[in-house]
């Protein structure tokens, strides 16, 4: 079993390692630290957590237009330009 002096080690570690870390990367820790909490989260209550994923992948998403479509399109615009 670990000490309390050595958690703190560890965390004082984990802490100076961040400071020198990229905003962007600072970035991908949380989400890695999000990712462990919600993990956690599961094997303590995975019924739960399933009834939560269900209740997500019930919800209406919005209808993105199909690529090529008039309102989605990224070729040349049909818009008339300045006359010559």
């Amino acid at each position: 079993m670990e000490h309390k002096s050595d958690k703190m080690s560890h965390r004082e570690q984990l802490r100076r390692e961040i400071e020198n870390l990229a905003e962007d990367q600072v970035l991908e820790v949380l989400e890695y630290v999000s990712i462990m909490k919600t993990l956690r989260e599961q094997e303590q209550d995975p019924l739960s957590f399933k009834d939560e994923i269900r209740i997500l992948l019930a919800e209406p998403r919005p209808e993105k237009p199909p690529p090529g479509s008039p309102r989605h399109s990224s070729g040349p615009s049909s818009v008339p330009g300045p006359k010559r």
